[in-house]
């Protein structure tokens, strides 16, 4: 069975296309206010404190503590249990219980042995539950601080053609503006396919190669999200959808279903209405997006196997635009004044990066 829509006999499953030109649907576009603006602007200052050097007061929880550190287990340092000028913020959680806690109150300069265990069930099973005493020194101590909206920080951002506050916020809100654009389009697209799906009528079953090849990319997508949290999947999955095995896999079985009949629903329009993503057409999305796929060039990604599954889906793009520029849409619109009132935060090619990524040490 293939997992190909090309390799499928389409009108063996889609039994009935219903009228895909003239669907009634409606969507909310948000309109961007200039409170919005500076709310926004506001959530990524607050969202990019750089740490200031503080003196002549102690460790406070908050504080970023830069720290030289050794631990010493029955008298003997061990691997990944020493650093030098690492930076800890207190209270982040990130080193075993007692570390941070037990830096409040030190000064610039002073020492401190920690007394403490490690947990007993922590990762490394050879530390797992053992005694350890952490020599710590602090080099230096800094305060997470708000940086200034002026020029100097628009400057800092190194966004193109932006040099000034004014710049920025013309920029920040097309950056809005056009996040706003694509969720309404986005919001349609599903809308006019759900709408056409109700004229139409199928086979009781599927194809199976298909259904697996949509199966697979959704259990990834959530293995993927699982793996940044650090979660297995079942972990995962019962943690934030509140899921049993059982009814994740239902659910899947149910999305890989849905995900396939709209798939060949667009395929089929695709061959009514003439609709190709040519070679050429291919290349420049493949050369556009290649990274976000993970790998390191377009040819890498091509020799991968993934280009015709990826001509499909530029293909159902085009058929799901094609039902909404035809379709009768009513549009409402909603002001947005704050990012606490926006559903989703828009997110800006020039966000701040708020992961910092350090060496992990066995402290943490």
């Amino acid at each position: 069975s293939s997992t190909n829509l090309n390799d499928i006999n389409i009108d063996k499953y889609v039994l009935k296309l219903g009228e895909y030109k003239g669907l009634e649907i409606s969507g909310t576009k948000e309109v961007i206010t200039d409170e919005y603006v500076n709310s926004y602007i506001d959530y990524m200052l607050t969202n990019s404190k750089v740490p200031v050097e503080v003196t002549g007061r102690a460790i406070q929880n908050g504080d970023v503590a830069n720290i030289d550190f050794t631990g010493k287990i029955d008298g003997k340092a061990f691997d990944g249990g020493s650093a030098k000028a690492y930076d800890l913020t207190i209270g982040s959680g990130s080193f075993i219980a007692g570390f941070e806690e037990g830096l409040i109150g030190l000064n610039t300069g002073d020492t401190k042995d920690l007394d403490l265990a490690f947990p007993k069930d922590y990762t490394n099973k050879d530390l797992a539950g053992k005694a350890v005493v952490f020599s710590v020194k602090v080099n230096k101590i800094s305060e997470p601080t708000l940086p200034q909206l002026n020029d100097e920080y628009v400057k800092s951002l190194g966004i193109d053609n932006c040099e000034n506050v004014d710049q920025f916020k013309v920029v920040v809100r097309q950056s809005l503006e056009s996040n706003a654009e694509t969720t309404y389009n986005n919001d349609l697209q599903q809308k006019a396919v759900e709408a056409l799906m109700s004229k139409c009528e199928f086979a009781e079953n599927s194809p199976q190669g298909v259904l697996d090849y949509y199966k697979k990319m959704i259990n990834e997508n959530l293995e993927n999200e699982a793996i940044q949290v650090g979660m297995t999947l079942d972990d995962y999955i019962s943690k934030y959808y509140g899921m049993t095995k059982e009814e994740y896999n239902t659910k899947v079985e149910d999305g890989a279903t849905n995900s396939t009949k709209q798939s060949m629903v667009c395929m089929k329009i695709a061959s009514l209405e003439k609709f190709k993503i040519t070679d050429k057409e291919l290349d420049e999305e493949i050369d556009k997006n290649y990274a976000n796929f993970g790998f390191d060039s377009a040819e890498a990604y091509k020799k991968s196997g993934n280009p015709e599954d990826y001509r499909n889906s530029l293909l159902i793009n085009k058929v799901l635009q094609f039902l909404v520029d035809n379709a009768k849409v009513t549009e409402e619109t909603k002001e947005e004044n704050s990012v606490e009132s926006s559903t989703e935060n828009a997110t800006l090619g020039f966000e701040p990066n708020l992961e910092t990524t350090e060496e992990t040490t066995t402290a943490e």
